[in-house]
């Protein structure tokens, strides 16, 4: 026992080094429902494979993150409001309405303007709308237009998207799970100084689970950026300890045909010890707009490919702390149990959206095979006055097509502390985050990023909220890439208006 303790503490102690990250926060829905959303609030309904240096947990069973409190509402919610907006003119805005009418049971519109010096300027507005056709037909829009300029630099992207889920579907002894079907249309531009390049491209994404009798067989397929991509699985019935899944299939984007072998192991080896390893590849769509929101101000490539993952092994250890207190803050429900985890990952990704390296004073985006390797080491600790988390994490990501050199903007070493606290109404998180050893897009070392911020949320009743923040206390320059002006030191005010 007394070597966990002491790992413990050197985990707790030792030298922090890490990038800023991003908590989940609590998306309040109607009839009094709390979904806590696993991207940003502005994110699209389909994901990215990016192998960033987000400290979240790189398993699908990990530590839970610390959530903002919910609303005590019980009552059906009318909608919501919020709006922020910061010292370095970026200006925030949210709404949703509820039960609008019968055909039409929820609205909801982001606004986002960022406005930096250098004429350096990016607008992201989304409205987004759930429709009720019958029982079996609700489908959901989204509309997304994007404006990126800069010195000699103007890029636009607009998108509309519709989706549609079923649980299931049978006809003659087969059924179809988890149906997900989506159509989206996407209008692209963008001109520099030497160049201009327009894009028109439709995209469908579908996937579903296919059973008969015990036969499972999972499949993803569609068209994204002018690229078709399939993977399809068998699920292998092996009745093995501690074997959770195992399935075998093939994956392709028409340029390569590769095997796909998922497999998740997990089995505690003591009461307090689990541990958790498997391979698990990976397949979704990409579409301009995405390539937009990650790099605002980076030439798009002109052709496009779907990101996918044939190997991406990952594996954890987790030792669960006993309690130390008997009485213990915490505003999440069920309480986070005191852990101490470590991992490793080794993942090859074929057309990842990576910076390129080059000369260029606006960097070009490029899709790459990467490998990216990570080991990671994270410990919660519950305290009768709040909550600390410690987080750290070695990385090497390089493209091998290109000499292998490192990624761009891509850190060795990466770190996050956090401190929650709450008293009655108010909740505050001290939050340190560190990043070392990094290049830009010119083989230039960048400095070193220490970002030190402070953040505290108020709930003056129950359907008014205000929370602000200091952020980068410390003053360091953050450089997000070189070109982009450096971030300073930020305040920020939001206040979150609930109806019913």
């Amino acid at each position: 026992m007394k070597w966990v303790y002491s790992i413990l503490f050197i985990l707790l102690c030792g030298m922090l080094v890490a990038q800023t990250s991003e908590l989940p926060v609590v998306e309040i829905m109607g009839d009094a429902q709390v979904k806590i959303p696993l991207a940003k609030r502005s994110s699209l309904p389909f994901t990215i494979i990016t192998h960033s240096d987000s400290l979240g947990p790189f398993f699908p069973v990990g530590i839970p993150p610390i959530p903002k409190p919910a609303s005590p509402y019980k009552k059906p919610l009318n909608g919501w409001f919020s709006g922020r907006v910061n010292t370095d003119w970026q200006v925030f805005a949210q709404g949703s309405l509820y039960n609008l009418h019968r055909r039409l049971p929820h609205l909801r519109v982001d606004l986002e303007n960022r406005f930096l010096p250098d004429h350096f300027k990016h607008v992201d507005h989304q409205a987004f709308a759930s429709l009720v056709f019958d029982d079996t037909f609700q489908p959901k829009s989204r509309l997304h237009y994007q404006h990126s300029s800069a010195d000699q630099y103007v890029a636009n992207a607009l998108l509309l998207s519709a989706s549609h889920h079923a649980d299931s579907l049978s006809d003659k002894g087969i059924t179809l799970h988890q149906v997900d079907t989506r159509l989206w249309w996407e209008n692209t531009w963008q001109r520099n100084a030497s160049d201009r390049d327009y894009h028109l491209n439709p995209g469908f994404w579908h996937s579903h689970r296919l059973q008969y009798e015990d036969n499972l067989v999972d499949t993803h397929l569609g068209s994204a950026m002018g690229r078709f991509a399939i993977a399809s699985a068998y699920h292998v019935p092996l009745h093995l300890p501690g074997l959770k899944k195992a399935s075998l299939g093939l994956m392709s984007d028409l340029h390569h045909v590769l095997p796909q072998i998922q497999v998740h192991y997990e089995r505690p080896l003591n009461p307090s010890l689990l541990l958790q390893a498997g391979n698990y590849p990976g397949m979704q769509p990409l579409t301009r707009s995405q390539l937009m929101q990650q790099f605002p101000w980076g030439i798009q490539p002109t052709l496009g490919s779907v990101p996918y993952s044939p190997l991406d092994v990952k594996a954890q250890i987790t030792y669960t702390l006993p309690s130390f207190w008997k009485d213990v803050y915490s505003h999440q429900r069920p309480q986070p149990l005191n852990n101490n985890a470590g991992g490793i990952r080794s993942a090859y990704t074929y057309n990842q959206p990576v910076l390129k390296e080059g000369n260029t004073p606006i960097p070009i985006i490029s899709l790459e095979p990467a490998w990216n390797h990570s080991l990671t080491s994270n410990a919660l600790l519950r305290l009768p006055w709040g909550v600390l988390r410690q987080e750290l994490a070695f990385n090497l990501h390089y493209l091998p097509h290109q000499g292998r050199i490192r990624t761009p903007y891509t850190p060795r070493f990466i770190s996050q502390t956090s401190f929650s606290y709450q008293y009655r109404k108010l909740v505050t998180n001290l939050i340190l985050n560190q990043r070392y050893n990094q290049k830009d897009h010119q083989k230039r070392n960048l400095p070193e990023v220490i970002d030190l911020s402070l953040t505290a949320q108020y709930r003056y009743s129950p359907a008014l909220w205000f929370e602000g923040g200091l952020q980068n206390i410390l003053d360091k320059a953050h450089i997000q890439w070189e070109g982009l002006p450096a971030e300073g030191r930020r305040l920020y005010l939001q206040v979150k208006y609930i109806w019913h």
